[in-house]
């Protein structure tokens, strides 16, 4: 079996086998890197005034072909790059800024991005930019062919989504309840997340060059679009079905038939995120510093009865003798 490392970098980490191949599938990994090293190592051409002083520090989720990043970026200068051999030609990139001001530059023009706007830019080393103050910002990376198939064309080298957008916050809002929890495998979820990043990319995109969807377009747009509110508001025992489609505005009935031929219903999305939730949490607190019916309360169960179902139907054991075993969210899954 092969083993896998981490090569540092700011803007796309690279993932090697020990092998020498390129590796995608569900992985995290974090970086805090500092001075001329951190600019030196990394595959975008970074030059800082005070390359010493240079901070960068950040979390990414790989998901299959879609790449999420966040990252607190101090102060730099990014050259565009026009070679292949970082791979990111094939990909388009929409970047959320959450704080400071950063600037795509290009031969003619300059877009500037401060906290709350979103653009996007080719690939991720391929766009000349200025981060002018200590940012902090989101990116999300898909495959240009996943936007071509759904009818988006996207013209130039970067540009910038006009405000408001409907779909950028439940967007930005399902990136960042996934930052906030380890990535999974979630071959048994209703979506894959890969698909609902990716549609929810393609979302923003269409609202933004008003492409209308066809019908099963448009149902795949409101499962993902289901699938965000849920990752985003499982912890809140009250949540139901019937209030997933009140706040999408939409009848319950019809919501349901957006599930038709997923293996999950809408109520068994709700209570697959809330276990992954609960069992994150028990694999950071293997030895018993956070009680189980804390666990339970925190995720979003309204008892522990609830979560020990929860559990056994997909381990076959109780959350104390998953505990007891040590075991790990990726153990019981592939158990």
């Amino acid at each position: 079996m092969a083993t896998y490392s981490v090569a540092p970098d700011l803007g796309h980490l690279r993932f090697h086998r020990t092998d020498g191949t390129d590796m995608a599938a569900a992985t995290r990994s974090t970086w805090a890197l500092s001075g001329t090293a951190a600019l030196d190592g990394t595959e975008s051409a970074l030059t800082a005034d005070r390359p010493s002083e240079f901070r960068s520090r950040g979390l990414k989720q790989v998901y299959g072909d879609v790449i999420v990043c966040h990252s607190l970026l101090t102060p730099f200068t990014m050259a565009a790059r026009a070679d292949d051999s970082v791979g990111d030609q094939h990909y388009v990139s929409v970047v959320f800024v959450h704080a400071g001001h950063y600037v795509l530059r290009g031969p003619d023009t300059e877009l500037h991005f401060e906290a709350g706007s979103a653009g996007y830019m080719s690939g991720w080393t391929r766009v000349a930019a200025d981060n002018l103050a200590t940012s902090r910002v989101t990116r999300v990376s898909v495959r240009r062919e996943q936007l071509s198939a759904a009818g988006i064309t996207v013209a130039g080298e970067f540009g910038a989504f006009e405000q408001p957008l409907s779909m950028q916050a439940p967007t930005l809002s399902f990136v960042m309840a996934l930052l906030r929890s380890p990535a999974v495998d979630d071959d048994d979820s209703a979506t894959p997340i890969e698909t609902v990043l990716t549609q929810l990319i393609i979302g923003m995109f269409s609202e933004s060059q008003r492409i209308s969807l066809n019908s099963e377009q448009f149902q795949l747009s409101l499962r993902t679009r289901a699938i965000s509110l849920i990752y985003n508001q499982s912890s809140d025992p009250s949540l139901t079905p019937a209030g997933v489609a009140a706040q999408l505005n939409v009848s319950l009935r019809h919501l349901q038939r957006c599930f038709t031929g997923t293996n999950q219903t809408i109520s068994e999305t709700i209570r697959a995120r809330r276990l992954q939730v609960a069992l994150a949490e028990l694999a950071a607190n293997p030895l018993r510093s956070i009680s189980m019916s804390e666990i339970a309360r925190q995720a979003g169960f309204s008892s522990m009865k609830e979560f020990r179902y929860a559990v056994k139907t997909r381990s076959g054991v109780t959350p104390r003798e998953l505990r007891a075993a040590g075991s790990t969210p990726a153990r019981m899954q592939q158990g």
